[in-house]
């Protein structure tokens, strides 16, 4: 299972080149890739390929821990990690050597699921941040901004330097008009009630 080709170069910091309906499909399809194989599967895997050596000892003692240690990994990666055991292990071989056969790849599929997650969070909160923006921008549309010959280039250029603060984010017509009188009591020097 390929992650989409964008998510390689793609860093954090940035707007994803791909859809949200996109993004949502490609990670339920690299999480469904995640599925641990069944049992019945594993057993079967296993037991064609371990017939290649012998077996040991105390096998009815550790079989039921050896099969759970390697329990969590896809059908196709056990399928990869048995041909590869086959290929690569003299001896039997204990779950940690089944496992690194397929680590690599078992890696990137759940760090692709993760930066697809992110993509998505990225993709909602620039989403988001818009909507807050268009608010605000409607919302000083609808402010009446009355003329007042007091608004001199200096008076505008001091109103200019105001920094806005968190509690001044302005959501509807009345917060505007609200902070047009603040504006203007600040510029001649009047304190609003």
């Amino acid at each position: 299972m390929q992650p989409p080709s964008w998510l390689e170069a793609w860093q954090a910091d940035q707007t994803p080149p791909a859809a949200v309906d996109e993004i949502a499909a490609d990670i339920a399809r690299l999480e469904a890739a995640l599925v641990p194989a069944n049992s019945e599967a594993l057993l079967v895997l296993a037991d064609r390929t371990l017939a290649l050596f012998p077996i040991p000892d105390n096998w009815e003692d550790q079989a039921q821990a050896w099969y759970a240690a390697i329990s969590d990994i896809p059908e196709d990666l056990i399928r990869l990690a048995f041909e590869r055991v086959a290929r690569n292990c003299r001896f039997w071989p204990r779950p940690a050597e089944v496992r690194e056969q397929v680590a690599s790849e078992l890696f990137e599929r759940r760090l692709s699921v993760r930066r697809l997650k992110a993509a998505a969070a990225t993709l909602k909160r620039d989403a988001e941040a818009e909507e807050r923006n268009q608010r605000r921008r409607a919302a000083m549309k609808a402010a009446p901004v009355p003329y007042d010959p007091t608004f001199t280039p200096s008076a505008i250029k001091r109103l200019q330097d105001l920094e806005p603060t968190a509690d001044e984010i302005i959501v509807s017509p009345e917060d505007a008009a609200a902070r047009v009188a603040e504006w203007e009591a600040a510029l001649t020097g009047r304190r609003t009630a």
